[in-house]
C-alpha cells in the first residue's frame, strides 16, 4: 500500500458497550496486521455529536464513516425481507438465533441489504432478546399492556406486534425514545436489559417483564466504495476480524445481560419472570401475525429459517461458564459406568456428542481433570472452577469429538438420548426409557 488508508469506525453508545468494544477489537486486529499503512479512528457515540441513532445508516452509506452497525429493524423500510426476523417469538434461544443469522437465511438477508444500500455486510452483532419495561404497572399478560404508549423500532412488523398485544406502539428513534422515557411521555419501551441500563431507562421504569418477544441482530455494514477499493489483503483482513469480533461481542453480550439485571435489581426495579402459561398468552395474542407472515414473505424464506434452526447453548450453575454449539448432537448417550457416576454424582451421565469445531466456549475458562479408562484411553473431564459443574468431556479414542453434559443444556427439547451403555454397571433402581438401545459395555464402531 502506498497511501495510508483512512478507516473510521462508528457506533451510538459508550465505548464500554459490547458493540463498541467489538469495534475496538476490529481496529486493534487491523492495526496489528497493517501498522502505519492504515489510520483508524473511532466515533463511539454519534448521538454525542448531535446525530440521531438512525443517522449511522447514511453516515456509512455516504462514506463519512467507513463502518458502523445498527439494529436490522432500521433497514426494513428499504429491505422489507428483514421484517421476517422481526416477527415475535420466532427464536427461542441465542444458539438457535445465531445459527439462523449465521446460516442460509442470514446470507440471503445480507444479499438483500447490499442490493438496496451502498454497503458490504461483514457480520451480525447480537442485540439479543428484548423485554418490556414500563413506568405504570407490572405486566404479566397482554391485558396489562392495554393502551400503554410503547416505543418500538421503526418496523411495521414490530408495531403490529404491540397492536395485537393491546398497546399503543410509537415508532421512534432512540434519541426520541430516551427523551420520552425521561419526560414521561412514553409509558413503556422494549429492549434487551443491557440497552435498558446503558441508556438509563431503568432509572425511570420500575417494572421489567422478561418477555423475550423479539430477537434482533445488528448488521455490521461497511461503505461499499471504500472497502471495494482496498487491496485484497485488507478486505480479507477486515472480514476475518469482523467474524472474530462477532464471537467476541456475543460473549460480552451474555455477560452484559447478567450485569444489567443485577443493576436493575440494585436500583430496586422489579424483574417479572413469566410462567409458561403467562408466556403463552403473549404467544397466542400475536399468532395472527405468524399466520399472515408466510403470505408476506413466502415459503422460500420460511424454508431457509427452518433449515438452519440447529444448535443449542448452555452454562454452569453459577453462570461463569457459557457455551454454544452450532449444530445438533451427532449422538446422545446415557453412560452407566462407575467413572461417570462418580464424576457427576448422578445415577448415570447423559452426554450429547458434538463435533469439537462446533462447540464454542463464549464465557469463562473451565478446568480439567484427566484419567485413564479401562480401555486404556485418556478421558478428560472439564468443569467450572467456581461451582464445580461438569461441562464437557473428551477422550483420546475419539479425536475431534466432545461430549456436552445434558444437565448444562438450556434447550431442553434437544436432549433426547437414545442409547444406554455400560448397563452392566447400572444401579438396580435404574429405569430405562422405552425404545432406547441398551449395551452392557461400550459397543464397537
Amino acid at each position: 500500500m502506498t497511501n495510508q488508508i483512512q478507516i473510521r469506525l462508528g457506533g451510538y453508545g459508550p465505548p464500554t458497550t459490547s458493540f463498541n468494544r467489538a469495534l475496538k477489537f476490529i481496529g486493534n486486529r487491523l492495526e496489528g496486521e497493517f501498522g502505519k499503512e492504515i489510520d483508524i479512528k473511532y466515533v463511539w457515540n454519534i448521538m454525542d455529536l448531535g446525530y440521531r441513532g438512525e443517522d449511522i445508516l447514511w453516515l456509512v452509506e455516504e462514506g463519512l464513516l467507513t463502518l458502523g452497525y445498527q439494529s436490522s429493524s432500521y433497514l426494513t423500510n428499504r429491505t422489507p425481507e428483514l421484517g421476517l426476523v422481526d416477527l415475535p417469538f420466532l427464536m427461542t434461544s441465542n444458539a438457535e438465533a445465531r445459527a439462523t443469522i449465521d446460516g442460509t437465511l442470514g446470507a440471503y438477508l445480507s444479499q438483500k441489504i447490499e442490493e438496496e444500500f451502498n454497503y458490504r455486510i461483514v457480520g451480525y452483532f447480537e442485540n439479543g432478546f428484548r423485554h418490556i419495561s414500563n413506568r405504570l404497572r407490572p405486566v404479566r399478560s397482554p391485558a396489562d399492556l392495554k393502551d400503554m404508549k410503547i416505543r418500538v423500532l421503526p418496523s411495521d412488523v414490530q408495531a403490529r406486534t404491540f397492536e395485537l398485544l393491546g398497546a399503543t406502539p410509537l415508532k421512534l428513534d432512540l434519541t426520541e425514545a430516551i427523551d420520552g422515557v425521561v419526560n414521561g411521555n412514553l409509558d413503556a419501551q422494549e429492549n434487551p436489559l443491557a440497552n435498558t441500563v446503558t441508556y438509563g431507562v431503568h432509572k425511570y421504569h420500575p417494572y421489567h417483564t422478561l418477555t423475550g418477544h423479539f430477537y434482533i441482530s445488528r448488521p455490521i455494514f461497511v461503505n461499499r466504495a471504500q472497502i471495494d477499493g482496498w487491496p485484497d489483503e485488507l478486505q480479507a483482513a477486515l472480514r476475518s476480524a469482523a467474524k472474530d469480533a462477532v464471537k467476541f461481542q456475543r460473549g460480552l453480550s451474555e455477560q452484559e445481560a447478567i450485569d444489567a439485571r443485577r443493576e436493575i435489581e440494585d436500583a430496586e426495579g422489579e424483574i417479572i419472570e413469566l410462567t409458561e402459561d403467562e408466556h403463552q398468552q403473549f404467544v397466542q395474542a400475536v399468532k395472527p401475525q405468524h399466520d399472515d407472515a408466510r403470505k408476506i414473505f413466502g415459503d422460500s424464506m420460511f424454508d431457509m429459517l427452518t433449515e438452519i434452526m440447529t444448535g443449542f447453548q448452555g452454562g454452569c450453575l453459577c453462570g461463569d461458564i457459557r457455551y454454544e454449539v452450532s449444530s445438533d448432537p451427532v449422538l446422545q448417550v446415557n453412560c452407566h459406568c462407575d467413572d461417570c457416576r462418580k464424576a457427576t454424582g448422578a445415577q448415570f451421565a447423559t452426554n450429547l456428542f458434538v463435533n469439537e469445531d462446533d462447540l464454542t466456549i463464549t464465557q469463562g475458562e473451565p478446568k480439567s481433570f484427566s484419567h485413564t479408562s479401562d480401555s486404556g484411553n485418556t478421558l478428560t473431564k472439564m468443569f467450572c472452577p467456581n461451582c464445580g459443574s461438569q461441562m464437557f468431556g473428551h477422550g483420546s479414542g475419539r479425536p475431534g469429538v466432545k461430549g456436552v453434559k445434558a444437565g448444562t443444556v438450556e434447550n431442553k427439547e434437544v436432549v433426547q438420548p437414545g442409547v444406554n451403555i455400560y448397563t452392566s454397571s447400572a444401579l438396580p433402581c435404574t429405569v430405562f426409557a422405552e425404545g432406547t438401545a441398551k449395551h452392557e459395555k461400550m459397543p464397537s464402531g
